[in-house]
């Protein structure tokens, strides 16, 4: 009988779930709907069936995290009856988060927005009728801060309207750079620097990049600073110098396509908005597109000869989706 009451409890957030998520896909399916009264927003927007999911199902979770963790410290107790009896629900499970999301729990049994069925809309929706294949295999990737620190802070541009105007006139800012959020050694495991809307980066990071047979960006000294001093008064034995760069300007991202146009092929990728459909020129192996010039780009050598040198960064794979057919475009 306790197991009907987690039951019950179940289908009473299923079925909040479900009304919130029909809703919206309502609002996002039919022009004129507008059931959440934001339904042109979700129209006007690149808004995945997914994505909606994926929020909802985040919210319920930390909901039901929260409930959790509250009852522990006995503020909140929550009770269902059922034929009579009152059960205390946090007594009938090993976790409500876990009744949630598991491959046996509530969405999959119980919800009519299942995973599956929720694939299957946005195959519907944004997969052409015959989808094309994702490519030849050719793999990019985007340059991070080194995975190893789990850094979560950033330096940033000390001068606002400076850098807003570079970016304006598609120039680059020289700096000076603040890093009071880093610690100061905590820098020094860092040859890509972990930045705001900028590529910063040690001067072993340059010397190392510079020995590749490729095209080469162009690289700036700049200067960081910690509170009043120059960072590299503290730093001086590790790094000896910052810099900035500019990359090669590419066009190899498709601004109209998205991962959910190669389904299933870059299903992993269905929270991003964009897909690398053009190889990058010959000899290019780091780069930004025109279109996201904050995010550089690199090639599957280019990551080999880093990861070899023992460049202290990290690289995220991005959606590619390059055809054998597609020849290089020149910069």
């Amino acid at each position: 009988m306790s197991k009907d009451a987690l039951n019950a409890f179940g289908d009473l957030i299923i079925g909040a779930r479900d009304q919130t998520l029909e809703n919206l896909l309502r609002d996002l399916d039919v022009r004129g709907s507008n059931h959440t009264g934001f339904g042109s927003l979700l129209r006007n927007r690149r808004v995945t069936d997914a994505l909606l999911a994926e929020v909802i199902d985040h919210l319920l979770f930390n909901l039901m995290v929260a409930i959790q963790e509250t009852d522990i410290s006995q503020e909140v107790r929550l009770k269902i009856a059922r034929d009579g009896t009152v059960h205390d629900v946090l007594e009938i499970t090993d976790g409500l988060a876990g009744e949630l999301l598991t491959d046996q729990g509530w969405i999959a049994q119980k919800s009519k927005f299942s995973d599956r069925k929720i694939e299957e809309r946005t195959r519907e929706r944004f997969a052409p009728p015959t989808a094309p294949a994702a490519g030849d295999g050719t793999q990019y990737y985007t340059l991070t801060s080194n995975p190893a620190q789990n850094t979560q802070s950033f330096i940033y541009q000390t001068d606002a309207e400076a850098a807003r105007l570079a970016d304006e006139n598609d120039d680059i800012y020289l700096g000076p750079y603040t890093a009071d959020d880093l610690g100061r050694d905590e820098i020094t495991f860092h040859d890509w620097i972990p930045s705001v809307s900028s590529f910063v980066m040690t001067d072993r990071f340059v010397s190392t990049v510079q020995s590749y047979d490729m095209r080469q960006p162009d690289f700036f000294e700049v200067q960081l600073t910690w509170g009043p001093e120059n960072l590299l008064e503290w730093v001086g034995d590790e790094i000896k110098a910052f810099f900035t760069m500019r990359p090669p300007a590419v066009d190899v991202i498709d601004p109209e396509k998205t991962p959910l146009h190669f389904w299933p092929q870059l299903k992993k990728y269905k929270l991003l908005d964009y897909v690398v459909t053009q190889p990058l020129p010959e000899g290019v192996h780091l780069a930004v597109d025109r279109s996201r010039p904050f995010m550089a780009i690199c090639t599957d050598r280019f990551k080999t000869w880093a990861e070899r040198d023992g460049l202290r960064l990290g690289f995220e794979p991005v959606p590619c989706a390059i055809s054998t057919s597609s020849a290089p475009k020149t910069v």
